[in-house]
């Protein structure tokens, strides 16, 4: 915490934390909300001068009564978990525009496409012929786009069977189900928070699916199986 925040030891040793990190009200707020708990929350701020990119999760600190009287959060740099997000998807994306090359005038025009839908957030439809690499298109516009240092996550819609689809694109909180492992599981939106979502034969994803998935992408948060408090994605 002391690396991240650019903080040392001795200067916050007998400090409250509202004198620690005064002028940070979406820190302080953590502190304050964390006495219930939660997991991988994103926060975005700027401390001491520099920008901090971090994930919170938060842990009460309770006496034998159940009695809460303290907090622990724990941070995490985003790109610590950005590597270790491509770890644990084993996804990444390897391919540039300069790696596209071809003499078909319609071809140059997809390249074209892709080159300026890039510069922007939107969500791309990518409509081709098995073999004709849209995920290498996909790639490339990630590397060409703001949200290039963020992760880059491939799922194959087809591959996954029908019962698991919501819990492996939204996650799920513990005991949302049977065989549901302890603590909760993120799902590809979370994994793929300040980066690219790539849902390869996406029209093969169940239709009530579907309607879950867009209201994901118009609102950009997630609510997990199981879970009521929407999470924030910020996922192209």
């Amino acid at each position: 915490a002391g690396r991240i925040f650019g903080l040392k030891t001795s200067s916050c040793v007998g400090r409250s934390v509202e004198e620690v990190f005064k002028g940070s009200f979406p820190l302080l707020q953590m502190f304050k909300t964390g006495r219930e708990g939660f997991n991988d929350r994103e926060l975005a701020i700027t401390f001491n001068g520099r920008r901090v990119h971090i994930t919170v999760s938060s842990r009460p600190v309770c006496s034998e009564q159940r009695k809460v009287f303290g907090v622990v959060l724990t941070c995490r740099e985003m790109r610590s978990v950005q590597r270790l997000v491509t770890r644990m998807v084993g996804a990444q994306a390897r391919f540039t525009l300069s790696d596209l090359v071809g003499e078909d005038p319609k071809f140059l025009a997809a390249i074209g496409m892709a080159r300026r839908v890039a510069r922007s957030d939107s969500t791309v439809l990518i409509v081709g012929e098995s073999g004709t690499g849209k995920e290498l298109f996909a790639q490339s516009i990630h590397n060409a786009s703001p949200q290039r240092e963020g992760p880059f996550v491939a799922v194959n819609a087809a591959a996954l069977p029908r019962d698991l689809v919501e819990s492996e694109l939204f996650g799920y909180e513990e005991g949302a189900f049977t065989g549901a492992r302890r603590g909760g599981r993120p799902g590809k939106f979370e994994l793929a928070s300040g980066g690219t979502l790539f849902l390869d034969e996406i029209g093969d994803i169940p239709l009530e699916v579907q309607i879950s998935l867009l209201r994901v992408l118009q609102e950009k948060q997630v609510v997990r199986i199981g879970g009521h408090a929407p999470i924030p994605v910020q996922i192209r």
